[in-house]
């Protein structure tokens, strides 16, 4: 039967932009037919809707199978690829289910596609899967099923329905090498049969069912184990639990995304049974008692829930609801705990926690902005930083903060940034040349509010060269100095014994004067390695000036 494998793309990039994308071309390697698990060249290509490689595309691209079976990067170990490098990835996966064809498909959220198929058989037999009620067989997998087993009573007689599965190491099915198996637990007299033979029992498909009668007498989990009797090293065991009726076990459900602030439903079950489980205790009304803890099951480090610090009300029928909000974002489960007189088989067994809920930060309502430096001289810079509060102070991502310079000059690295996992926005800053105050406008569009923050570009009083060493072989000096006026400057360069190699006159603006020199003596001969000194000399209304200072030349 024909099988479908999607390959969901999934982008994490920023600069990729999947309404550009038409398609993807997908070139796939290795031998046809290909063992199941063996790694298999793959070559994927992103094309834009204009038929061209899309070669700004660096997104990472996840595979999965529509039925059971799983596709694993072989680069990644996980079901993604790294990320795209100039439009094309190529690597290495690994098919786990074995079918003839596969059809590979990649597809993104913007109905890019691509496909390809591939014929893969099993590989050689080595694994047994023992599937108990409750438990789904899943081919093409790293575990084999999906489910868990159904809570057997004790003392019930009831049969236990087994079936067993001769595999390949990623448990897909094989016809050939068909063991002889046996069924059997600790202590042996808890199940019969305990001995099959697939060989005899059902050759055609390599699959065995056989129904166990177990019975023990106390409660608790008993090992029940499929066992190549050919082989003693290949077989799988699964735990069942035997539950005795007078055992009473809690656990919480709770919503898996809340946004901070708003009222949620956790759901507090009182089962016969371990978690998960249906079938709850009929007329049980004790009270029960429930809290906030972290995902490692502290409850001292993260604030409590609301209305009340510790909720407890009745069960009716063995279930009760809590009607409860959260303000901190951040991950939680909740922990019931017993608010009458039962006392809980699984009291200190974290089963009995929630699953894990993510807490979202609610709407933007605060915003601040800072700047880590006040003054600046030319071409120095200073992060500016707003930070996206919602109503509880949790720090709110994905949202765009606008800059822009009121007053003064200078430049900003971004016109708008979206705000990161922590809540911040941050652009750089660079000062203008001139002695003036900045001011800089940030403005949150979702809250319709802006703050400002003052920087003060100050003259530098130094005579700057860069690069200083300076190697006339690789470029100019740059000569730069202060001026609080227009004025006529003149710039000389002298070796150590005082002897004047090249001079400049020219005039110069308010705020600082910038020279280039290539390195050579009035006469155009380069100069050779060691030290010089720059002089720099004008007048303006405040008087005469010079400044000087040394630079070293190397080759």
């Amino acid at each position: 039967m024909k099988k479908i494998l999607f390959l969901l793309l999934l982008i994490f990039s920023g600069l990729i932009y999947s309404a550009d994308l038409r398609n993807f071309e997908i070139i796939i390697g290795g031998s046809n037919p290909e063992t199941a698990g063996a790694p298999i060249p793959v070559t994927i290509r992103a094309f834009d809707t204009d038929g061209n490689l899309k070669t700004d595309y660096s997104g990472i691209v996840g595979f999965r199978e529509e039925g059971s079976g799983q596709i694993i990067v072989d680069e990644t170990g996980t079901t993604l690829t790294q990320a795209f490098t100039n439009g094309v990835w190529e690597g290495k996966i690994k098919i786990l289910r074995a079918d003839m064809p596969v059809t590979i498909i990649l597809e993104d959220a913007s109905g890019a596609t691509g496909t390809v198929i591939k014929n893969i058989i099993p590989g050689p037999y080595s694994k047994l899967k023992l599937i108990i009620d409750g438990m789904t067989f899943a081919p093409g997998t790293l575990t084999g099923h999906t489910g868990t087993w159904i809570t057997q009573t004790t003392g019930a007689l009831t049969p236990a329905y087994v079936t067993v599965y001769a595999c390949d190491a990623y448990y897909n099915t094989v016809n050939a090498n068909l063991p002889t198996v046996r069924v059997y637990s600790i202590p042996q007299s808890i199940v019969t049969p305990s001995y099959v033979n697939f060989a005899i029992e059902s050759i055609s498909n390599t699959i065995f069912s056989v129904a166990l009668v177990p019975n023990p007498d106390q409660s608790g989990s008993y090992p029940i184990t499929a066992e190549d009797m050919g082989n003693s090293l290949i077989k799988d065991t699964v735990s069942v639990y035997f539950a005795s009726l007078s055992d009473f076990y809690i656990w919480a459900e709770a919503p898996a995304f809340v946004t901070a602030g708003q009222n949620f439903t956790v759901s507090v079950k009182v089962s016969h049974f371990p978690p998960p489980n249906t079938s709850y205790v009929a007329g049980f009304s004790d009270a029960v008692r429930i809290c906030a803890i972290d995902t490692y099951g502290n409850s001292t480090t993260i604030p409590a829930l609301l209305p009340d610090a510790s909720p407890i009300q009745s069960c009716i029928n063995g279930e009760a609801n809590f009607e409860v909000s959260y303000t901190w974002a951040g991950q939680i489960r909740i922990q019931p705990d017993n608010g009458g007189s039962t006392d809980y088989s699984n009291k200190d067994n974290p089963n009995r926690w929630s699953n894990v809920i993510n807490i979202l930060p609610a709407a933007p309502d605060s915003f601040t902005f800072t700047s880590n430096k006040q003054e600046l001289t030319k071409g120095k810079t200073a992060i500016l930083t707003a930070t996206v509060f919602d109503q509880y102070l949790n720090p709110v991502s994905n949202t765009a903060v606008n800059f822009v310079i009121l007053t003064g000059s200078g430049t900003l690295s971004a016109a708008s940034v979206n705000t990161n996992s922590i809540g911040v926005a941050e652009v750089i800053y660079t000062a203008p040349s001139i002695n003036i105050l900045n001011v800089i406008q940030a403005t949150v569009s979702a809250l319709s509010q802006s703050k400002t923050v003052e920087i003060v570009s100050v003259k530098s009083d130094k005579l700057e060269i860069w690069p200083n060493p300076f190697n006339p072989l690789k470029g100019p000096a740059k000569i730069n100095f202060p001026l609080d006026e227009n004025c006529k400057v003149k710039i000389e360069i002298f070796n150590m014994f005082g002897q004047k190699l090249w001079s400049i006159e020219k005039d110069a603006n308010k705020g600082g004067c910038d020279i280039d020199w290539d390195g050579k003596t009035k006469d155009g001969n380069t100069i050779g390695v060691g030290l010089y000194v720059v002089k720099v000399s004008y007048t303006d209304s405040a008087g005469s000036h010079a400044i000087s200072k040394k630079m070293a030349v190397i080759k």
